[in-house]
C-alpha cells in the first residue's frame, strides 16, 4: 500500500510513502460503529509534512461551541457523479461528544461525505493551532433517515483521539504532559 500526502506550505507538491503496517483497533468491528480507527506504519519518516498535533484535552466542557475541521477525499455532494480524490476541508459546528465519539452538525448542509472515512477531524486549541481530535468515521440522519451528505438534518461522527491515547501510546510514543499530576509530583 502506498499512501500520498500533501502538504499546503509545499504547493503541489506531493510525497510518496509506503505503509508498511496497518494497525486496527482490536476492538473494531466493520459490521457496527466503535472503535473505528487504526494506525498506519510508514516506511521511513515524511519529509514534506510535520506529525499533526493530537488533542490531549479530555474534558468535553473545554471543547466549548467550537467548530471541527474536517479533512478528507470523500465525495463532495450526494449527486451520483464521482467526486472523490480532491483534498477538501469542512468547518462543521460540534453538536454532542460522548466519551469515545466527536458529533458535529451544520443546518447550513456542511458535512462529511462518502469517502471521508479515516480522515482528519481538528479542534483549534486556545493558541490558534489545529490538534488532531478526531478520526473520521461516519455519517447519518439526526431524523432516522437513510444518511446523506447534504440537509438540514444530517450529521457525522468522528472516533475521539484523546480516548485512544492508551492504545496509541502502545505503539507511539506520546509527549509527556505537563500538566500530568504524575510528572508534577
Amino acid at each position: 500500500e502506498i499512501a500520498d500526502r500533501y502538504h499546503a506550505e509545499f504547493l503541489d507538491a506531493w510525497e510518496r510513502l509506503a505503509i508498511t503496517e496497518t494497525i486496527s483497533h482490536p476492538s473494531w468491528d466493520p459490521e457496527g460503529r466503535g472503535n473505528d480507527v487504526a494506525l498506519l506504519k510508514l516506511e521511513g519518516p515524511a519529509e514534506l509534512a510535520e506529525p499533526a498535533l493530537l488533542n490531549f484535552e479530555t474534558d468535553p466542557t473545554a471543547w466549548g461551541s467550537r467548530d471541527i475541521t474536517y479533512v478528507g477525499w470523500g465525495d463532495a455532494d450526494d449527486t451520483s457523479t464521482d467526486t472523490s480524490g480532491v483534498k477538501r476541508t469542512v468547518d462543521v459546528p460540534l453538536y454532542a461528544l460522548s466519551e469515545s465519539l466527536i458529533v458535529t452538525h451544520s443546518e447550513d448542509n456542511k458535512n462529511l461525505c462518502y469517502g471521508d472515512s479515516g480522515g482528519a477531524a481538528f479542534l483549534t486549541d486556545e493558541t490558534g493551532q489545529f490538534r488532531l481530535a478526531g478520526v473520521n468515521s461516519f455519517i447519518y440522519s439526526l431524523e432516522g433517515r437513510e444518511p446523506t451528505c447534504e440537509g438540514s438534518d444530517t450529521a457525522a461522527g468522528s472516533e475521539r483521539v484523546d480516548f485512544y491515547l492508551d492504545w496509541i501510546g502502545e505503539y507511539v510514543e506520546l509527549p509527556v504532559l505537563h500538566d500530568d499530576p504524575i510528572v508534577q509530583s
